[in-house]
């Protein structure tokens, strides 16, 4: 293929994304937020509307944060680990979406859903336990100190390709517990995504990591109720909003 030409829309984009950043947001609403850093950028940002059907309070989620000297694209993403989103580069465009959990909870996740969210991409590193030894449960509560009662629901096959899964997992040591969980799916075909203790009658502050194949999780959110109400509208516009309130792809 030709080479890519210095001018080009990407790389451009991505030059700015390593320079410097100031900006100063006190008390902004995220829609407000993620204008105002376009704007002082001078960079094309666009937010998928599935990020604010997944917040608890949506594009009127409140943000405060002081950047000063930051790089562009560390400062971004100050800001979307802290909501569980995240950004992709795709041509001269930096695109925000929801992260698969946070997707996959089907709703508007609610505060202690995005803060366990938080720390298991923000956690220690996992360690092996005594001889080498590795349980779910146990290596998450010691990187997540601050979840003691943290619950680690395994639905899917515990047999060979768990415990294959397990022994690739701890070849890749060091390890985050957010990527320690994609990993570990990605081997055994599963999807994982968090449920607060609210919603699993749990003690406040717990809350449950849940792991299952696919199709079970469709199982389960094909069998939620949901209210919708749309007058001669376009089949598209309706599927569309299927997906907003389910967290499925239609």
């Amino acid at each position: 293929p030709p080479p890519v030409h210095e001018s080009a829309p990407e790389i451009e984009l991505q030059r700015k994304l390593d320079q410097p950043f100031d900006l100063a947001l006190q008390k902004v609403e995220l829609s407000e937020a993620f204008k105002q850093i376009a704007v002082t950028a001078h960079i094309s940002l666009q937010v998928d509307p599935s990020c604010y059907d997944a917040l608890p309070y949506g594009a009127t989620t409140l943000l405060s944060a002081d950047f000063r000297q930051s790089k562009l694209k560390d400062a971004i993403e100050t800001i979307l680990v802290s909501l569980s989103l995240q950004q992709t580069i795709s041509g001269s465009t930096v695109i925000i979406r929801p992260t698969d959990p946070l997707a996959r909870i089907g709703r508007r996740a609610d505060g202690d859903e995005l803060k366990l969210l938080q720390d298991l991409r923000t956690s220690s590193d996992l360690k092996l336990g005594p001889n080498g030894s590795f349980e779910w449960t146990t290596a998450l509560r010691t990187a997540l100190d601050n979840h003691p009662k943290l619950i680690v629901a395994l639905a899917g096959d515990t047999g060979p390709l768990h415990d294959k899964a397990i022994e690739q997992l701890k070849k890749q040591f060091p390890i985050s517990a957010f990527r320690a969980l994609e990993f570990y799916c990605r081997l055994t075909n599963q999807i994982w995504f968090v449920e607060a203790s609210a919603t699993t009658g749990a003690n406040p502050g717990d809350g449950t990591i849940r792991i299952m194949p696919e199709r079970l999780w469709l199982k389960l959110q094909l069998e939620r109720p949901i209210q919708l109400s749309f007058t001669n509208a376009p089949l598209e516009q309706v599927v569309a909003e299927l997906a907003h309130v389910s967290g499925i792809r239609f």
